[in-house]
């Protein structure tokens, strides 16, 4: 297997120096690389740019309407437990209209691999304002500059019962492809959050911080357990005012728990990547076996017989 195998004949269309072409040369890297073949993965996506991926993988896909992609990927992942279920979508298409849906996704802990491209910006409806649109970004539907303030998808995740989290940039191939085969390979609902940039209608939008650059020191890449150094000689370190950057420091082992990640996603400098929160609990398909599901009409109907019969 190759992958190659998890292309097909379409020919790839983003504008030119898009992050989706990236994201998804690593997608199809990384499934080759955990030997999965094309009938043993789905993709699903909303609407958006990135939302066109699946119609460049040789797999099973659904492109589904604008917001509804956790809808189709549960029922998915509970009707085929045993195949992983990939869903890409934007900040527009996941955050905004489709928000209410990927929360209540996230605290089922359905078996689904979410990768949430963040442009900061609607690209497929031409670059209006998006929910993570930054204060005072200039956009079509801001154009004396953004009012608002921009909201957090890993935050978010995190409040609403996500099981694993994690971050990173279109450029930052190697730790993206490390992110997404952690994702399928954990048990439950991850969110990866993939700073991608718009070259059309928000170029530049993570500036000097999105260059791919291994001594970039306004990146900070954590793993669980393994020390936090970036930069060359730059740790992060913890006392009791929470996480700071130090230098020449003893560097600390990383534990991903639900403080330290709160703490992390506060920090602005240097933006924090790579997998920043991870539990085990019970998946949502789990839980439902073992409960039966009375409000089903198949069962409403058993049920009926049932007391018909005994009656």
């Amino acid at each position: 297997m190759s992958a190659q195998a998890f292309a097909n004949e379409q020919t790839v269309r983003w504008c030119p120096g898009c992050g989706d072409y990236a994201i998804l040369k690593y997608l199809q890297a990384t499934l080759e690389r955990m030997h999965l073949s094309p009938s043993e993965v789905v993709v699903i996506s909303g609407i958006g740019c990135a939302s066109r991926l699946p119609y460049y993988l040789s797999c099973y896909g659904f492109h589904t309407i604008h917001g509804r992609a956790p809808c189709i990927a549960t029922g998915v992942a509970i009707a085929k437990p045993d195949l992983p279920v990939i869903i890409i979508t934007g900040d527009g298409d996941g955050l905004s209209i489709g928000l209410h849906h990927l929360l209540h996704m996230l605290r089922r802990n359905v078996n689904v691999t979410v990768l949430l491209m963040n442009n900061r910006v609607y690209g497929l409806t031409k670059g209006q304002a998006s929910p993570t649109s930054q204060h005072g970004q200039m956009t079509k539907t801001s154009q004396l500059g953004h009012h608002e303030d921009p909201l957090d998808p890993l935050s978010v995740a995190l409040a609403a019962g996500a099981s694993m989290i994690g971050r990173c940039f279109d450029v930052h191939g190697l730790v993206m492809q490390r992110l997404i085969q952690a994702s399928l390979e954990h048990q439950g609902t991850s969110l990866i959050e993939i700073y991608q940039n718009c070259p059309i209608f928000n170029d530049g939008a993570f500036g000097q911080v999105g260059k791919a650059d291994s001594t970039n020191p306004h990146v900070c890449t954590v793993w669980p357990q393994e020390p936090i150094i970036f930069a060359q000689n730059n740790t992060l370190v913890q006392d009791v005012n929470g996480w700071h950057v130090a230098q020449d420091q003893e560097p600390s082992y990383y534990e991903a728990s639900k403080l330290n990640a709160q703490m992390l996603l506060q920090l602005q400098s240097p933006i924090v990547t790579g997998l920043i929160y991870q539990e085990k609990r019970p998946i949502y398909q789990v839980q439902r076996s073992q409960k039966p599901i009375i409000g089903s009409f198949a069962r409403a109907c058993e049920h009926l017989l049932t007391w018909s019969i005994s009656d």
